[in-house]
């Protein structure tokens, strides 16, 4: 990455209440600091706390400490942010309602990039009870007596 300096990062921030460092630029979907790096997007927090604090170690992130007062997500001052990590896979062997997570009762969904593991048992259920409640509805609403005109 190119190392970008502190006083033009400065520049990109508005100081609010609470010493928040309120980011002034372009803003992911979820509302986070984008700064547009040579090798695509960085979020604005990382390259903060890389500027300021360090390096990020490989496996970590920087998440939000959330401090009152704090704007929260447009925030890239390292004091209000902290180092998480390693990140640890967390295999779940059951789902909530205790099937088991494995073999042919395991669905993958694709969920904006990321692989997210469902169970088939309870993905059916819920597309059940879908489907009976669009059914009630389309039934109601055939059973309503259309309005008269005059």
């Amino acid at each position: 990455m190119k190392i970008v300096s502190k006083a033009s990062l400065m520049e990109r921030v508005t100081v609010g209440p609470r010493a928040c460092w309120v980011w002034n630029g372009a803003l992911s979907k979820e509302g986070y600091g984008v700064l547009r790096c040579g090798d695509g997007q960085r979020p604005a927090q990382r390259v903060f706390w890389e500027s300021f604090v360090g390096m990020i170690p490989p496996n970590h992130r920087i998440l939000s400490r959330k401090l009152p007062g704090c704007v929260g997500k447009a925030c890239c001052n390292p004091a209000h942010h902290r180092l998480q990590g390693p990140l640890v896979s967390t295999e779940l062997e059951f789902c909530k309602l205790g099937h088991p997570l494995s073999g042919d009762n395991v669905v993958v969904e694709n969920r904006n990039g990321r692989e997210f593991k469902r169970c088939r048992t309870c993905r059916r259920e819920a597309w059940k009870s879908w489907q009976r409640q669009k059914t009630a509805e389309n039934k109601r609403a055939k059973s309503k007596p259309g309005k008269r005109s005059k």
